[in-house]
């Protein structure tokens, strides 16, 4: 006769070692848990579910094996100075566990919002900056890698946007002879 399931146990085990760790149980269906991995080395694990019925009697799953990615990719952004005009801008980023999936780079007037200048699959990405456009002041620039399991990481730098030219003046007096001091003002915001 049907006993019933009292609960599931899920184990999770580093790949082939069958050393199995309870990651957790559920008593109700549909049998499922949340597990936190953030302690978990990154790499392939095995994971399991053994159910468990009202009289003691046990039956495991198949074994899967999964990857484990609690490691963040590395994001990387080359310092481009002061901006004026068009700069080219590089972000480069790595992955050693599941592999890279985007690489990005954005830009914003201090505190403001962000926009992406460009976004892709290979690393490095290189964007042009077109800083005309822009306000003369700090602006920040981020790169940001994201890996294939949704982790990332990003770099910002904080540059000024410089597009207006110095100013300058000089008052040269009328009918100068000998050797005099001529005044000048100059300024560049």
């Amino acid at each position: 006769s049907e006993r019933g399931i009292d609960r599931v146990r899920f184990q999770t085990s580093p790949a082939g070692a069958g050393t199995w760790t309870d990651a957790c149980e559920d008593t109700s269906a549909p049998y499922a848990c949340d597990w936190d991995s953030a302690g978990v080395a990154g790499g392939l694990r095995d994971v399991r579910a053994t159910a468990v019925d009202q009289a003691g009697y046990q039956r495991t799953s198949t074994v899967l094996a999964r990857l484990f990615d609690n490691t963040l990719p590395v994001a990387g952004l080359s310092d481009p100075g002061i901006i004026r005009g068009t700069k080219l801008l590089t972000a480069t980023g790595t992955d050693a566990l599941s592999g890279l999936a985007s690489v990005s780079i954005a830009y914003r007037p201090a505190g403001g919002s962000w926009t992406t200048l460009c976004s892709g699959l290979i690393s490095p990405q290189i964007c042009a900056l077109d800083s005309t456009t822009l306000a003369d002041g700090p602006h920040e620039l981020r790169a940001r890698a994201t890996d294939a399991v949704g982790n990332q990481h990003e770099v910002t730098l904080t540059r000024t946007v410089d597009n207006t030219a110095p100013t300058a003046s000089i008052t040269v007096p009328a009918g100068v002879t000998g050797t005099i001091t001529v005044p000048v003002t100059a300024d560049d915001g």
